[in-house]
């Protein structure tokens, strides 16, 4: 029994990665007013689509476990994030970050997605291309708004009113297929 135990443990501590980073805390002391409606980001063979309109707890909220999407070395994506509100719509900032290097921090250059200054309710759409550095594996992208933030907004503020969502990148170098041409002629 307890060889089986072993076992199963190293096999569940394996799965969940050895190697998994720690990222800063960051996020709202609050759970009014300001929230991220939307995060859409289609992978190459399973996307990132988060849709909810509701008020999002303090500090990050951790989508990492349930919300991912693939992207290849050297092939472009779109990232939308949808700047909203629950409960009074004022200005601020969003931005997005990915851990390309998977390094444990969003401080690297190419790392920042975008960022936007303005008022709700608007989706941004930044589109990006995975660098040929890039560490395959799992890493984190996260996406903030900061209520009264402003372009300087960085991935470990933390303020009064707003949200902080992190979701799991798988990061390959499988790029997706071509497709089929369609309506040839000869």
């Amino acid at each position: 029994m307890k060889k089986h135990f072993v076992a199963f443990s190293l096999l569940f501590i394996s799965s969940m990665g050895l190697n998994a980073q720690s990222y800063c805390a960051a996020g709202p002391s609050q759970s009014f007013d300001s929230e991220i409606t939307g995060v859409v980001l289609l992978g190459d063979n399973y996307s990132i689509s988060q849709l909810s309109g509701a008020c999002g707890p303090t500090g990050v909220q951790n989508f990492t476990i349930s919300d991912s999407a693939d992207l290849s070395i050297g092939t472009s994506y779109a990232l939308d994030v949808t700047m909203g509100t629950c409960g009074g719509s004022y200005a601020g900032a969003i931005s997005a970050w990915i851990d390309f290097n998977d390094d444990g921090d969003f401080d690297d250059a190419g790392e920042q997605l975008g960022v936007y200054t303005g008022t709700p309710t608007v989706t941004r759409q930044w589109t990006f291309t995975v660098p040929a550095t890039a560490v395959l594996g799992q890493t984190v992208l996260r996406v903030m708004q900061e209520e009264g933030g402003n372009s300087s907004i960085s991935p470990c503020n933390t303020f009064s009113w707003g949200s902080v969502e992190d979701y799991r990148i798988d990061i390959t170098n499988t790029p997706p297929p071509c497709p089929n041409p369609s309506n040839l002629s000869v």
